[in-house]
Formats: C-alpha cells, sequence, structure tokens
C-alpha cells in the first residue's frame, strides 16, 4: 500500500493525476487515501460536542478526497480513504507508521499550503523509514 495526501484545491487534483500517471501500469498498486483536516480551536471545543466535531471533520474530510477518490478509482485504482485531524505533518505520519505504508506521496493540498514540502517530505521520510515523494 502507498498513502497519498490530497484534497479537493487544483494543485492536488493536479497532482494525483500525476501520480496516476506515475503508477498507471506497474505492479498492482492499492492507494490509503489520506485527507488532513484542521482542528477547531480550543474556544470551539468547548462549546460543541466532540462527537459533533468529529462527525464535521469525517463530512469535511470525505468532501475534500471526494475528487481524488473517483479519480484514482477510475483508473482502477483500489482505494480505502482515512480523514485525520490535527497538524499536518504529524497526521500523515502517523497513519504511514500505523497503516505500515511502503511509499508516502504528498500532494500540495490547501492544509500544505506555504509549507516547505520538500522539507516536510525530507524529515518524514527520515521519521518513518519510507520513500516520502512530493508530486506536483
Amino acid at each position: 500500500m502507498v498513502l497519498l495526501v490530497a484534497d479537493d484545491s487544483p494543485e492536488s487534483l493536479s497532482a494525483v493525476d500525476r501520480f496516476i500517471e506515475q503508477v498507471r501500469g506497474k505492479e498492482a498498486v492499492a492507494v490509503d487515501l489520506l485527507n488532513v483536516q484542521t482542528p477547531v480551536s480550543r474556544d470551539v471545543s468547548t462549546f460543541v460536542e466532540e462527537a459533533s466535531l468529529a462527525s464535521l471533520h469525517h463530512d469535511e474530510g470525505m468532501k475534500a478526497l471526494e475528487p481524488a477518490r473517483t479519480r484514482v478509482e477510475k483508473a482502477g485504482i483500489q482505494t480505502v480513504v482515512h480523514i485525520g485531524v490535527g497538524d499536518f505533518a504529524h497526521v500523515v505520519q502517523h497513519y504511514a507508521k500505523s497503516l505500515s505504508t511502503r511509499q508516502v506521496y504528498l500532494t500540495a493540498t490547501a492544509r500544505s499550503e506555504g509549507s516547505d514540502l520538500k522539507g516536510i517530505a525530507e524529515h518524514m521520510g527520515q521519521a518513518v523509514g519510507v520513500p516520502v515523494t512530493v508530486v506536483g
């Protein structure tokens, strides 16, 4: 399995298309598709039930992944969808480790905007012990 981090931003979807081209025709690949949601502020979480917040993050994450999931599955690639909440790099590292991923692909998501994805990829590769590639 490989981990593909994506959302519904034009930059991310363009990178998803490039990812599909890179893996098309290679050995059978299945994709764990991950969207990382921003946690709400402590002020909001004080007044909103945890279950409601979890539902909100899940719904927003599924909505953000739908175009990417559709593209990947249309290409004949099996997907499993995951929604994480928290710091972008930490969430991706957590999923990479817990899913025993053999490769991580990062796309320029709205969450990573302004981030040095190549720097994140280098650090993340060292932390999780698998190759991390920025698709863009």
